[in-house]
């Protein structure tokens, strides 16, 4: 039994399968290798603003990076790395079955 709803909307919106039966569609495998790519950080050094990490100062640096509260504690000028930002391709999935329906 096929079921049609029609809802005018101003943008795509994409619709699929139970993932009960997602297997027969192969589409498992392609969700399980971009759950894996965002699960690994993909580390590219910059001049952006997502904290990464400090390090020890070297000469040369750029001073506006020095951590001056952290390099106090220290004793010795330490730096912030940043990480340059990243776009998250992000899925929403919607459980429109009898199941999830308001009682």
């Amino acid at each position: 039994m096929a079921r049609q709803l029609r809802i005018p909307a101003a943008a795509d919106v994409r619709v699929y399968p139970r993932f009960a039966t997602a297997h027969e569609y192969h589409l498992l495998p392609r969700i399980k290798e971009r759950d894996e790519d965002a699960r690994r950080p993909r580390r590219v050094h910059g001049r952006g603003t997502d904290f990464e990490s400090l390090s020890n100062y070297y000469p040369g640096e750029d001073l506006r990076m020095v951590d001056w509260k952290i390099s106090a504690k220290r004793g010795h000028l330490i730096t912030r790395n940043l990480q340059t930002e990243r776009g998250q391709q992000i899925s929403v999935m919607i459980d429109g079955g009898r199941l999830m329906a308001l009682k």
